[in-house]
């Protein structure tokens, strides 16, 4: 058996390595990075768990007393109304535009 030409298989086979070998190296920056994020993640998670602890011993030295009671009212906001018809400034601005149609009209 005879391969038609080697240098063509070997070309494909070092193509195919140098394919293979940068999706390696993906896959191992993705890792690492995933790694980190593991880490960080704890980290956040045991500086959470501390402020926790902190924050019941706080809670404990303070003296108890009673919260005072704060009422908070809604503002209410009155907006003005606005008429759909019948006001005199939208039908002079009517009256305006019916004359500018006109003179355009008559200018064609």
């Amino acid at each position: 058996m005879c391969i038609a030409d080697p240098s063509d298989k070997r070309r494909a086979l070092l193509e195919s390595s140098r394919s293979l070998i940068s999706s390696l190296k993906i896959l191992e920056e993705y890792l690492e990075l995933k790694e980190a994020k593991r880490k960080l993640f704890f980290d956040v998670h045991t500086i959470f768990d501390e402020i926790s602890v902190l924050n019941y011993k706080l809670e404990a030295k303070l003296p108890k007393s009673p919260a005072p009671k704060v009422e908070r009212r809604a503002k209410s906001i009155s907006l003005p109304e606005i008429k759909s018809s019948g006001s005199p400034r939208l039908d002079k601005l009517e009256a305006e535009l019916s004359k500018i149609e006109q003179k355009l009209g008559s200018l064609q």
